[in-house]
């Protein structure tokens, strides 16, 4: 097993803090920076999640509750920015005149812009699913982890040791659970949204106090979990984004 087995990281430092946080190997300071320079406003909505725990799948079902039944338009990042890569500018440059802004984020608890009238949903998943599912994830991505043929055993070690891109699964999923009574987070597991998808669409609605019409029109819009795994695969493909 050589070096070019396991994919790079970089470790950027927390300007004030001087807390380490680890990006994937193109990113930079400035990209860390601009992050954490974000105000967190009262009608944010951030999705939260450790990488491959089904970030992708609940931007679209809190974008088609938000903005009643219609699908994210284009490339994902245009329309639910990634805090960390796209930078505070951008989030801010979304509009949110009608509807909230919503916000994707990997970033550890320590490192996502606060405010208690907010609302944070995070997915957590089993870690074994999502450290297999990371694994795939590294290989269709070889020029961002400048690695040519990833070694499994190689990444799950360091993955284990938390030496991945935004730390330890385990830190990052536990810190989020202890805030899971805080009526502004919704602590939502990956595996309840594949068994019991209807109860989570009105969970979701609930969430913000959208009205029943709301989680039914989701349900028409989302169909069978087939149908709507369908949709979310053709979503993944083109925005290459899923996470």
């Amino acid at each position: 097993m050589t070096e070019t087995n396991i994919p790079k990281f970089v470790k950027l430092k927390h300007p004030d803090t001087g807390e380490i946080c680890i990006y994937p190997f193109p990113f930079k300071q400035k990209h860390f920076d601009d992050a954490l320079r974000y105000e967190a406003k009262p009608t944010n909505v951030f999705v939260c999640a450790y990488p491959k725990c089904g970030t992708t799948w609940m931007q679209n079902m809190v974008w088609l509750i938000i903005h009643g039944g219609e699908s994210v338009p284009g490339y994902m990042r245009h329309s639910i920015p990634m805090l960390e890569l796209d930078g505070s500018d951008f989030v801010n440059s979304m509009d949110d005149s009608v509807h909230p802004r919503i916000i994707k984020t990997h970033l550890p608890l320590k490192f996502v812009p606060q405010h208690r009238e907010a609302k944070y949903i995070y997915v957590a998943r089993n870690p074994k699913d999502a450290m297999v599912s990371y694994y795939y994830h590294t290989k269709g991505f070889r020029d961002v982890y400048d690695c040519c043929d990833v070694n499994f055993d190689g990444l799950f070690d360091i993955y284990i040791q938390g030496e991945v891109e935004w730390g330890s699964y385990f830190s990052h999923m536990t810190d989020w659970y202890k805030l899971r009574d805080n009526p502004n987070v919704l602590f939502v597991l990956y595996e309840n949204m594949k068994k019991t998808q209807k109860t989570l669409c009105c969970k979701l609605q609930d969430f913000w106090g959208r009205s029943m019409r709301m989680c039914c029109l989701l349900m028409e819009v989302s169909g069978s979990m087939k149908c709507w795994k369908k949709v979310v695969s053709k979503k993944c493909k083109v925005n290459r984004t899923c996470g």
